[in-house]
């Protein structure tokens, strides 16, 4: 039929651009090289609807098989990935917390060497997960802060703050200290919150890969 078709189609394409399922088993666990696969299939995607526009049936068309199949098999490998010793899995990421406690910078070049960076937490699902990391109340560094432009707070990626948890009255630069780094207040007994905190402080940290 013409979904069939369509399948075997682009999964021919992908075996002749060498772009296969088994490619991108073998990056799964290096999201910078999924990154860039993606990026590529996508450019291939768009030049392929853009000459294929006349192909639709019935309000089904091949770019549109295409990209399903595409996200089914980044799904599939976000499921199989496996984390590190010391590292605990949330969906799609592993996650570390640190016993020592170092400077923010320290820190994230801590994490930049387990092939990670601090955590960037998009969603309150994530920060009840990464409230549970520890037992008891604690502060830890998380991969935001605004030592860029003050008051622009940006993630460790480069992309800007849109979901906010921060704790009452905060970020407040208190008593008029520079306080650009961001560190996540673990709560034993309620939800987590953020604080800005002069960067220089050694805190525990959490690593996300």
């Amino acid at each position: 039929d013409l979904f069939s078709n369509d399948t075997w189609k682009f999964q021919k394409s992908l075996h002749e651009t060498s772009v296969s399922a088994s490619v991108f088993m073998s990056v799964r666990n290096n999201p910078f090289k999924i990154a860039t696969i993606c990026l590529g299939i996508l450019c291939f995607l768009l030049v392929a609807g853009g000459i294929g526009q006349s192909l639709y049936c019935k309000s089904f068309n091949v770019t549109e098989t295409s990209f399903f199949y595409f996200f089914y098999v980044l799904h599939k490998i976000s499921l199989d990935k496996t984390c590190p010793d010391s590292w605990r899995k949330f969906e799609y990421s592993c996650y570390y917390t640190s016993i020592g406690k170092k400077s923010w910078k320290s820190s994230r070049e801590y994490c930049q060497s387990k092939g990670g960076d601090l955590v960037i937490i998009q969603s309150q699902s994530e920060m009840t997960f990464i409230n549970g990391l520890y037992m008891d109340d604690k502060e830890a560094w998380i991969g935001l802060s605004d030592s860029g432009v003050e008051g622009t707070w940006r993630w460790v990626d480069g992309s800007p703050l849109t979901h906010t948890y921060w704790a009452q009255g905060q970020p407040n630069s208190y008593n008029g200290r520079e306080q650009d780094c961001v560190e996540f207040w673990h709560r034993a007994t309620k939800q987590g919150e953020w604080n800005d905190e002069n960067c220089t402080i050694e805190q525990n940290w959490i690593c996300e890969m």
